[in-house]
């Protein structure tokens, strides 16, 4: 059994490429200016810094690994960006 999926649709990975690159823009348009200082503006950065980094992460992952389930890839979403 292969661990990568061999009927993944060329049309979900451009998909999920696109929906990456987005989130990418919207992180960068969130980061351009500066935060604020103290916790806050590092609670700020944290965030962003989550979802750029989770998203997109395990997006691809339930699109590229056999038995990985979209449900599974949300919720490690969402524990990452809460760890982050």
């Amino acid at each position: 059994m292969s661990l990568f999926r061999q009927d993944s649709s060329m049309l979900w990975l451009t998909v999920a490429n696109f929906v990456a690159a987005l989130v990418f823009v919207w992180v960068y348009d969130k980061v351009k200016s500066s935060f604020s200082q103290g916790w806050k503006g590092g609670a700020t950065y944290g965030l962003y810094a989550g979802i750029l980094i989770n998203f997109p992460t395990w997006i691809f992952a339930h699109l590229l690994f056999n038995n990985f389930s979209y449900i599974v890839a949300w919720a490690i979403i969402l524990s990452g960006i809460g760890w982050e």
